[in-house]
């Protein structure tokens, strides 16, 4: 087994949605650092409070909630705004959790990534949500299941998989370039905790079978 880490490093270089260059990291006093970002920078997780006034926040769930026993990572190659049911292959039954890896994502700290990125369909969640009855997230190496180019579908399934019942939640921006299709044994997904937030920047930490 090989522990290995799935989030970005937070870094004043990072871009945000929308390429905003919103991290500020500076320093406050003593080698202490002052830290200045949006709650969605980074490797992050969204709750359902980020599409539902009154939805659940980070301060809903159990820190077991974050613990992963079957994940996935599902290798898609998709030149589209929006990934389709058609792009995808077969994955085990018992998934909990989905990384799609995309193949063709552009490279992290180019532009592109935040203003051409691929996003996942409605039709593409609806399709996971029916299929795979374990599943309780969702992950990606883009900056969003949201395409800057579309955002419309995007903000739609934001909504069908946050709030499902139960609900699906979703892990944006995440580093995946050291891990495979199939080699996952268990994902474990450290949130900052910061009580009654809609989405928190996550320390992924994945165990691989090698």
């Amino acid at each position: 087994m090989k522990i290995i880490c799935l989030s970005h490093i937070l870094n004043n270089n990072l871009s945000c949605y929308n390429n905003e260059k919103s991290i500020n990291i500076s320093l406050y006093k003593n080698n202490e650092l002052l830290l200045n970002f949006p709650a969605h920078s980074s490797t992050h997780i969204d709750f359902p409070l980020h599409v539902k006034e009154g939805g659940k926040s980070l301060s809903d769930y159990n820190i077991k909630d974050f613990i992963f026993y079957n994940p996935y990572v599902l290798e898609v190659d998709s030149n589209s705004n929006y990934i389709q049911p058609e792009d995808l292959k077969e994955i085990p039954d018992k998934t909990d959790l989905i990384i799609i890896k995309l193949l063709n994502t552009p490279e992290r700290y180019s532009d592109e990534y935040a203003t051409n990125n691929t996003g996942v369909g409605v039709n593409t969640v609806k399709h996971l949500k029916e299929k795979y009855k374990n599943l309780r997230a969702i992950g990606i190496n883009s900056i969003s299941i949201n395409a800057y180019k579309n955002k419309d579908e995007g903000r739609q399934a934001h909504k069908e998989l946050l709030l499902a019942t139960p609900e699906i939640l979703i892990i944006e921006d995440m580093k995946l370039n050291e891990v495979s299709e199939g080699e996952l044994n268990r994902v474990i997904v450290s949130p900052l905790l910061i009580a009654n937030a809609d989405g928190v920047p996550v320390t992924v930490i994945a165990e691989v079978n090698r």
